[in-house]
């Protein structure tokens, strides 16, 4: 089985590159399944951890960042120079912390071949992955 999890990201609304950037995730990954774990590890570079799962030994790769994004706010000003009365829209830019993740989780059977895989994360988070995955459909 499969398990693909969608976006959890507060910046809002997939875009069409975030679309991309799923699609690239879940076409390389079924790329690679059947193939020896090397094949991952060419791709994805090698993995931070493993675990045992019964017979079949989980390989998982993460990573995790935080970037300040601009965010611009828009005010109305009102006010009076001598007798005439004024009012402007002014604007101010300020930077939010944005938490960017992604976790790439591969089992490998006994045979050392690709048997399942999933991933959970955010567009900025996976975006590394993604571009070294999409390689493998082209």
């Amino acid at each position: 089985m499969k398990i693909k999890f969608g976006i959890a990201s507060a910046i809002g609304a997939l875009s069409l590159a975030g679309c991309a950037t799923f699609s690239n995730m879940e076409t390389g990954l079924n790329t690679l399944m059947g193939q020896p774990l090397q094949a991952a590890i060419d791709t994805l570079g090698y993995p931070q951890g493993q675990m045992h799962v019964g017979e079949d030994t989980v390989y998982g790769w993460g990573r995790e960042f935080t970037v300040n994004m601009p965010q611009y706010q828009t005010s109305n000003t009102y006010g009076q120079v001598g007798g005439t009365s004024f009012s402007a829209n002014t604007g101010t830019t300020t930077y939010v912390p944005t938490n960017y993740n992604c976790n790439v989780r591969i089992a490998v059977g006994p045979d050392n071949r690709i048997k399942n895989w999933e991933f959970d994360g955010n567009i900025g988070g996976c975006e590394a992955y993604s571009s070294r995955l999409k390689r493998l459909a082209e």
